[in-house]
C-alpha cells in the first residue's frame, strides 16, 4: 500500500503552487512549518465556516434592509467585495453579482430612510 508523504511537493500539486507559494516563502527551507501554517489556516477557516455561511446566507436571503444592524452589516460586506472586484471582475462574477445587490439594497434602503427635504 502506497504511504502518502505530505511535502512541498504534495501540497503544491494538491492545491497549486500560487496558493502554496505565500507559506513556503515565508518559512524558506522549513517546509513543515509552512505546511503546518497553511493546515492551520484551513483548521481556522473551517471553524468558521458555520458561523459564516449563517450570516451569508442571511444576506442572500435578504430581500430587504429592515433596520440599522442589517445595513452596517450589509455595507461592511460591500466593503469587502469592494477590495476584490475592480473593474477588470466580470459582470457575471459571483462577487460582482453580489456587489451589485447588496448596493442596490443599500440604495433602497438609503432612499426610503435618509429622504432629502426640499425647501
Amino acid at each position: 500500500m502506497k504511504k502518502f508523504v505530505f511535502d512541498k511537493t504534495f501540497f503544491e500539486h494538491s492545491f497549486s503552487f500560487a496558493r502554496m507559494k505565500p507559506y513556503f516563502d515565508r518559512y524558506s527551507g522549513n517546509e513543515k512549518k509552512a505546511i503546518r501554517h497553511y493546515k492551520q489556516n484551513i483548521q481556522l477557516a473551517e471553524s468558521l465556516l458555520p458561523s459564516l455561511s449563517v450570516y451569508v446566507e442571511n444576506i442572500y436571503a435578504m430581500t430587504r434592509i429592515e433596520n440599522e444592524m442589517q445595513y452596517d452589516a450589509v455595507m461592511q460586506r460591500i466593503n469587502e467585495l469592494l477590495e476584490v472586484v475592480n473593474e477588470n471582475t466580470p459582470e457575471d462574477d459571483v462577487r460582482s453579482v453580489e456587489l451589485v445587490s447588496l448596493s442596490n439594497l443599500v440604495a433602497d434602503y438609503e432612499d426610503e430612510r435618509y429622504v432629502l427635504g426640499c425647501n
